[in-house]
């Protein structure tokens, strides 16, 4: 996994989404995505095409992101802060 550090804008977190997520329970607790259900419709993780992790420079606090590829062909970026054990849909490529 990747580390970044970005400034978070404030006005840019309002047009994220929550959503439910079932994750991958492998030999650490939940490693990744593995389903996810935007706007009441289920979307299965094909792959994880990229993973890594953002601090806000003010607040210090640490996102999980998850680029990952659905069984359609599309491309959904994901995060997850572990603080408040949120999950949001960032973009949807």
């Amino acid at each position: 996994m990747t580390f970044v550090q970005r400034n978070v804008i404030k006005d840019k977190e309002m047009s994220k989404e929550k959503i439910e997520v079932k994750t991958y329970a492998g030999y650490k607790a939940d490693e990744g995505p593995s389903a996810f259900v935007w706007q009441g419709k289920k979307y299965k993780a094909s792959k994880i095409e990229s993973s890594w992790q953002e601090e806000d420079l003010i607040s210090r606090k640490r996102k999980d992101f998850f680029k990952v590829k659905d069984e359609g062909g599309n491309l959904f970026i994901l995060s997850h802060s572990k603080v408040s054990d949120e999950w949001l849909l960032e973009e949807k490529q």
